[in-house]
């Protein structure tokens, strides 16, 4: 068993008989393969971090705190199904939102008559749509409103 300093004196006379070793070819005056191990092991380093970046910024969109994320919490909240996400979302994409959660905090969004020319549902889906998001009672277990 090597003690931690044995271990670092071995590790230096590696280290010297690589990097020792590097200058004294004989026939350019340096040992090219040494840097090409080199380069090769930082273009591995940048592929593998760029790998892991990427694969963050798209796990990023299911995270419960991307606009999506939030825009799917809120939905299974109020108790959508998915025809009414759907009409949510086209309504987002029509008005080019870029944070669709906007809807469930601004009711004009969804007004009827924005909406009913515009190739959507009917203003009957719409309306009730709207009144399954807004009209939510605030009544607590024991029948008292609660005191902000």
């Amino acid at each position: 068993m090597t003690t931690p300093i044995f271990s670092m004196l071995n590790i230096a006379e590696l280290t010297f008989a690589v990097f020792g070793a590097a200058g004294r070819s004989s026939r350019s005056g340096l040992d090219w393969t040494l840097f090409a191990w080199i380069g090769g092991g930082v273009v591995g380093v940048i592929i593998f971090v760029t790998l892991i970046v990427v694969l963050v910024k798209r796990r990023g969109g299911n995270a419960a705190y991307s606009h999506v994320g939030l825009f799917k919490q809120l939905c299974h909240v109020h108790g959508l199904d998915r025809k009414s996400q759907k009409l949510l979302r086209r309504v987002a994409d029509y008005f080019r939102m870029p944070q669709p959660a906007r809807i469930f905090t601004e009711p004009h969004w969804l007004n009827p008559e924005k909406l009913g020319g515009l190739g959507f549902a009917d203003k009957d889906v719409i309306d009730n749509l709207r009144k399954k998001i807004f009209d939510i009672s605030l009544k607590t277990k024991s029948g008292d409103t609660p005191q902000s």
